[in-house]
């Protein structure tokens, strides 16, 4: 069955693919794509083609199968995994037939097929069924696997002891989740009909926002934690020696063979798509890979990493020498050198380490742990006491206090705004609650995190706490005031909403200051939601709710601070109805070009940049949003985008715009593709030269 927290996050994707009517619009390009795979792999649903087809085309037509695409030498696979040779090939085109056309039950059917190979896995055997009929045989590899983990249904731990690791039995188990997740699907959006506009739904929903709570207090900017995964079962071993050897953490896939970081400068994203592209690999491979190239290429000295492997850390160290290419690790030749400690005994992560563990499990090879809980259970797993850790935003009784100043610095704003923003909503008598809102990518979130840690953390108050909620479709009033949930027992149990928590927090201490951050607020549904604080926010002080559960009363404490944030350009914003609006001071957050300016002058000085133009960036940046506003005066793209991790060289804006600006203009003219084509290329914006980036600068302030 289902979970409520589940349906919740599916509710989610739902709104994601009905927005716009994307998710149709996908649902068509992947069932034409299934349908030209189709046509590529006859043989598998036309049995008279299946008997008749040749060794060699069987042979050919297998290497181009996906589960395949990141094995290394497909003809040892073929010959020695799926043992298609010329020997046996008859007895495996029986088997073949065996599994795609008999009418047996479908677990006899793939535990024959199995045992006629040697070892197949079930990514490899549901793609053959899938090509055989997608209305009916789902695809089972690692996107719905972790898809269906975020949504709490891990099916391995469903099976029956002793079945855990019985491909037929996992099988049976996923098409009969897959069919009750249809079903939950399409009761609420009936256009979800098919596997296909399923598989579109989750294609389009990468991660689920699974603790809706948020986190609190403080996140750790500078701090970073790379994991590596040290590759498959039958990889492992060799990696180890690797790793140990040469003292590196490492990757390598064969459609990049040829690209080096020495001789293309790291992160080149534009080399990256060619050499992938002249190997045959997707858009898709390439950006995944692009994104581990990127983490590999900011890496710096003294960054941690981690050693993983099926649920288990093997190694921990820091990095002792930046992204560079090792020719001896054929296979594994991208690497980190690393200052390893390797331990005994691997740790489990689930168990004692669930925050840390559900930021490694997702299917990357490569990628980057920021999570603050997560962090801290890390420190923990590597008994270093968080006060060893100098972190710059690391909130603690002996954090140093910030001035109004050098807070504004942190934020790249003026310091006179950020004290306009405080004294309004701060003042005597005042409302205690504001919104930030604007265009997407203005910096709203991070000021107000940062504006909240500033607020906790006064010197004439000892130190208080603050929350960040991301909000969202699936959102509810239980969960933010209070609800029914079970207990071991099978009886109903009250739960206080984490609002309610949050100011019974505040209420005990009174005299430290508490904040909490409603992030992206219309994105959930306000008047279902809030609805309580309608009345709150009102009679500020004065005002109290009886709870529906247990009749207890809320008010909210004097010391209690409310910033919500909105992104103006989202469709939901006009559902924000004027009784809601009118209890909350505004402030817009609108594209700052001098804002940029001033980060890029901070994290780039003119003297030892790594080839980044100032100029030019602020000069594209500007021009992009003339055009835009050119088309919609009230669309823009925020500055944000252009504060990127990796450097804005000349390869860094080219990645910047295949992978985060050309999305977003596609989606806003998704109509009016020719416009993005004709007017937002990267190479029309850099000829806008008719005046400096001072002037344009000053154009915005």
């Amino acid at each position: 069955m289902l979970s409520q927290d589940a349906k919740r996050q599916l509710d989610v994707g739902i709104e994601k693919y009905q927005s716009k009517f994307r998710g149709e619009v996908f649902a068509k390009e992947m069932a034409e794509r299934h349908t030209r795979r189709q046509t590529a792999f006859a043989f598998f649903q036309n049995r008279e083609l299946l008997l008749k087809v040749t060794f060699e085309s069987l042979a050919a037509s297998i290497k181009k199968l996906w589960f395949l695409r990141g094995w290394k030498n497909h003809d040892w696979f073929i010959e020695n995994t799926l043992k298609l040779n010329k020997e046996n090939y008859g007895k495996l085109i029986k088997a073949l037939d065996a599994l795609l056309f008999l009418e047996t039950d479908i677990k006899e059917r793939i535990t024959n097929f199995s045992e006629t190979t040697n070892g197949l896995g079930l990514a490899g055997i549901s793609e053959m069924l899938y090509l055989n009929d997608p209305a009916k045989y789902p695809l089972f590899n690692a996107k719905p696997n972790n898809l269906l983990k975020g949504l709490g249904l891990n099916l391995r731990e469903q099976l029956p002891r002793g079945k855990k690791r019985d491909d037929a039995e996992l099988y049976s188990a996923f098409m009969t989740t897959y069919d009750e997740i249809l079903g939950y699907v399409k009761s609420k959006a009936p256009e979800i009909d098919s596997f296909d506009k399923l598989d579109a739904l989750f294609w389009m929903t990468d991660q689920y926002e699974i603790e809706p709570s948020g986190e609190s207090n403080t996140g750790h900017a500078e701090e970073k934690l790379i994991v590596v995964k040290m590759g498959t079962e039958k990889e492992f071993d060799v990696v180890t020696m690797i790793w140990k050897s040469h003292k590196i953490a490492s990757f390598g896939f064969d459609f990049i063979k040829g690209y080096s970081p020495e001789k293309h400068g790291g992160y080149n994203f534009r080399k990256l798509r060619e050499i992938g592209m002249t190997a045959g690999a997707s858009d898709g491979q390439i950006k995944k890979i692009a994104s581990y190239v990127g983490i590999f290429a900011s890496a710096s000295i003294g960054d941690w990493v981690l050693a993983y492997h099926k649920g288990k850390v093997y190694a921990y160290g820091t990095v002792s020498k930046k992204y560079f290419s090792l020719s001896e690790a054929s296979g594994w030749e991208h690497a980190l050198g690393v200052e390893w400690n390797w331990l005994e005994s691997p740790i489990e992560l689930k168990e004692g380490f669930p925050s840390l563990y559900r930021s490694v499990i997702i299917n990357s090879s490569v990628n980057t742990v920021k999570k603050k809980s997560a962090l801290d259970q890390f420190r923990s797993l590597i008994g270093v006491d968080k006060s060893e850790i100098d972190l710059d935003n690391e909130s603690s009784e002996t954090s140093q206090i910030l001035s109004i100043e050098e807070v504004a610095d942190s934020c790249f704003v003026e310091a006179g705004f950020l004290q306009d923003l405080i004294t309004s909503f701060m003042e005597p008598d005042g409302k205690r609650q504001i919104i930030l809102d604007g265009s997407p990518g203005t910096g709203k979130t991070f000021v107000a995190q940062k504006l909240a840690e500033f607020l906790c953390n006064q010197s004439d108050k000892k130190r208080g706490e603050w929350k960040l909620v991301p909000c969202h479709g699936g959102m509810t009033f239980e969960q933010m005031f209070q609800g029914l949930l079970p207990n071991e027992q099978g009886n109903l149990r009250i739960q206080k909403g984490l609002f309610v928590d949050f100011c019974e927090k505040a209420e005990s201490n009174p005299d430290s200051q508490y904040v909490i951050i409603l992030d992206e607020m219309n994105r959930s549904n306000i008047p279902q939601v809030f609805g309580p604080l309608l009345y709150l926010l009102e009679y500020l002080g004065d005002a109290e709710i009886n709870l529906p559960f247990d009749g207890e009363s809320l008010s909210l404490p004097e010391n209690l601070l409310i910033i919500g944030t909105m992104n103006s350009q989202d469709r939901s914003t006009g559902l924000v109805d004027f009784a809601f609006r009118r209890r909350f001071l505004h402030f817009n957050f609108s594209p700052d070009a001098a804002l940029l300016s001033r980060w890029l002058k901070a994290r780039y000085p003119s003297e030892g940049s790594p080839g980044v133009d100032h100029e030019e960036v602020i000069r594209v940046f500007n021009a992009l949003n003339d055009r835009l506003r050119s088309h919609d005066p009230g669309f823009q793209v925020g500055h944000s985008y252009f504060m990127t991790h990796y450097p804005l060289t000349e390869s860094g804006l080219e990645r910047l715009w295949e992978t985060e600006i050309l999305p977003l203009l596609s989606e806003k003219f998704y109509h009016e593709r020719e416009i993005v084509e004709r007017e937002f290329t990267l190479t029309s914006l850099r000829r806008r030269t008719d005046s400096s980036a001072e002037e344009l600068i000053r154009k915005r302030v």
